[in-house]
């Protein structure tokens, strides 16, 4: 993030100058080791990983072959913080991403073990080309494409995209001796002990260690260990298709401009869900906003949310107040109605907070491509968290603005992050939750089996 980025703050006051400043350097200082050669070249290294190991699925099953490889996440969208140690790809199959080889059933109701999948931002998938229909004939279940990254049962695993990862790899792994050191779990996942697999690489001065590799949903996730970095890499098959008008309608857009830039993309990545359901998914406008048309203070803001956002889950293992998604999902709302001429971090940020405060007392957000979609339904404990949260962001900037100084904003952070989590017993508030529920729905069980009262008696159940 360039200084010159927020250089927009003519006219502010020194203490919002201050602080201003301070989460700058502070973003800076975590992006240090993000914003280097070497990053991206464990960036470029990575992708040719995944293009070796895509190849290798190509050669086992003709029908995943992938026409792109998509870089999403955080470190293609500039929004990486701390390490270069997670990168996200969506992998395009190419036969089904031709035009016209699919249509599609806008927001159907799905079944899928018993639960109802439905609602905006799902359809489902038809082939329409009878030779599709014959090749791809075992991923069809009442005409209808299923999810081929999630099995129908937990146990079914087979013929799964993240299958044919999986034996890939094996494969890479016999042609260099290094089968034996290999550990399959029930599910299939793999696992390598000792050195790890090294993976076939592009250049002689290039090592890449593949440590493991795990079916999840929708993703496959490989552990790679490069130039002494861990990294997880998160692959997800997806379906482009066009035209994007078929499954998008720029009124449910929160904002025109954002609707016709996915309009001019022309086309809608579709990805896998549950059952024969596909979500629709915005990935590419979204990365490109937040990369290059975002305002810097707005990105800046976003990065440092999720920094202290990270302190405070840190502090509550198994718990974050807030998701990264949603968060973006803020500031991406702000920057859209931000209607403050001097953009300044301290102006800006007290706006994205009563924005967050807002959203999560009426306990939704609307996704900022399909107003329909909402985020943020949250528990009782998630709502303590995040108030909680939202009330040390504020604690930080007072406390910050009265002596603001790196070292002591550093200080601070650590301090009210510490203090005011301190204060939230999570586990103890889920507890006491549920057995409220569960007294509440006891005593609506009981007034419903009294007897009726009749009218204008009290309904103390005397006569």
């Amino acid at each position: 993030m360039a200084a010159t980025l927020l250089n927009d703050s003519k006219g502010s006051s020194s203490s919002e100058e201050s602080f201003s400043h301070l989460v700058e350097q502070k973003v800076l200082s975590l992006r240090r080791n993000i914003i280097s050669e070497r990053a991206e070249q464990i960036a470029e290294v990575v992708y040719r990983s995944v293009y070796v190991i895509l190849e290798k699925v190509r050669e086992l099953e003709p029908r995943f072959t992938v026409s792109e490889i998509l870089k999403v996440g955080s470190y293609f969208e500039g929004t990486k913080i701390n390490e270069i140690d997670e990168f996200d790809f969506l992998v395009v199959i190419k036969e089904l991403s031709k035009p016209g080889a699919i249509h599609i059933n806008k927001e159907p109701d799905v079944s899928f073990k018993g639960a109802i999948y439905s609602g905006p931002g799902l359809v489902q998938i038809k082939l329409q080309d009878d030779d599709l229909k014959i090749k791809w004939g075992k991923y069809v279940v009442d005409d209808y494409l299923t999810c081929f990254q999630q099995g129908s049962l937990d146990y079914e695993k087979r013929d799964l995209f993240g299958t044919f990862v999986l034996e890939s790899i094996k494969k890479i792994a016999k042609s260099q001796h290094e089968f034996k050191d290999a550990l399959y779990n029930p599910e299939t996942d793999i696992e390598f002990y000792g050195g790890g697999l090294t993976l076939p690489s592009v250049s002689d001065s290039e090592q890449v260690i593949l440590k493991s590799a795990e079916i999840k949903h929708p993703n496959t996730v490989l552990m790679l260990e490069y130039d002494g970095s861990v990294i997880s890499v998160d692959l997800s098959p997806a379906i482009r298709y066009c035209p994007v008008e078929d499954c998008f309608e720029a009124g449910d857009c929160v904002d025109e401009r954002l609707a016709a830039t996915v309009i001019d993309r022309g086309s809608i990545l579709l990805v896998a869900k549950r059952g024969n359901a596909f979500r629709i998914t915005f990935t590419e406008t979204e990365v490109e906003y937040m990369r290059d048309k975002i305002h810097g203070v707005h990105k800046l803001i976003y990065m440092y949310l999720k920094y202290i956002k990270c302190l405070y889950a840190k502090m509550k293992p198994g718990f974050q107040p807030f998701s990264s998604y949603v968060l973006k999902m803020f500031c991406i709302h702000h920057d859209i109605n931000c209607t403050i001429k001097t953009k300044i971090v301290s102006k800006c940020l007290d706006e994205v907070l009563d924005l967050m405060a807002e959203y999560c007392e009426n306990d939704e957000l609307p996704n900022v491509f399909n107003k329909r979609l909402t985020y943020l339904y949250i528990s009782d404990t998630e709502s303590e968290f995040r108030i909680c949260m939202l009330d040390g962001l504020r604690k930080i900037k007072e406390l910050a603005v009265a002596n603001p100084t790196q070292a002591n904003f550093s200080k601070v952070i650590a301090d009210v992050v510490e203090q005011s989590s301190s204060t939230v017993d999570l586990l103890r508030n889920r507890v006491l939750k549920e057995e409220d529920r569960r007294f509440r729905a006891e005593q609506r069980q009981r007034t419903a089996n009294e007897p009726a009262t009749f009218k204008g008696e009290k309904s103390s159940g005397r006569l």
